[in-house]
């Protein structure tokens, strides 16, 4: 027996989008499939979650995909990251103090703000 389809809520969308790292907004999803009765070309839509993650895709592929705010967070990180360690290098101080101990905080900032996870794949963007 196959599940009715519902419409999403924008924030459903919203959320979703950002669960997979892509910076979607629901009300364009939504008011795009709306003027189109729900529909992916004649097909009535069978599954939302897949057409977002086909958006993903296609934007991903022509250019066009905007970082997810994690994404921007774990760039910026990065780029800072790898300033301080420069700074550590040289044997000089970061904005007036220790390079090491302002890592340290720094990163203790990040930990705390976004999680273990996230410090994880921060350690993995700095080894490449």
């Amino acid at each position: 027996m196959s599940k009715k389809f519902q419409k999403p809520m924008p924030k459903e969308v919203t959320e979703y989008a950002d669960s997979i790292d892509f910076a979607l907004d629901g009300d364009a999803f939504c008011d795009f499939y709306e003027s189109k009765g729900w529909k992916i070309g004649a097909a009535p839509m069978k599954n939302w979650q897949a057409a977002v993650r086909t958006w993903k895709r296609r934007q991903k592929a022509d250019g066009t995909m905007k970082a997810s705010p994690r994404e921007q967070y774990l760039k910026e990180a990065t780029a800072r990251t790898r300033t301080i360690q420069q700074y550590i290098r040289h044997g000089y101080d970061y904005e007036g103090t220790n390079a090491r101990e302002a890592l340290s905080r720094y990163w203790t900032g990040l930990r705390d703000k976004h999680g273990p996870k996230f410090i994880d794949e921060l350690k993995e963007r700095l080894r490449t």
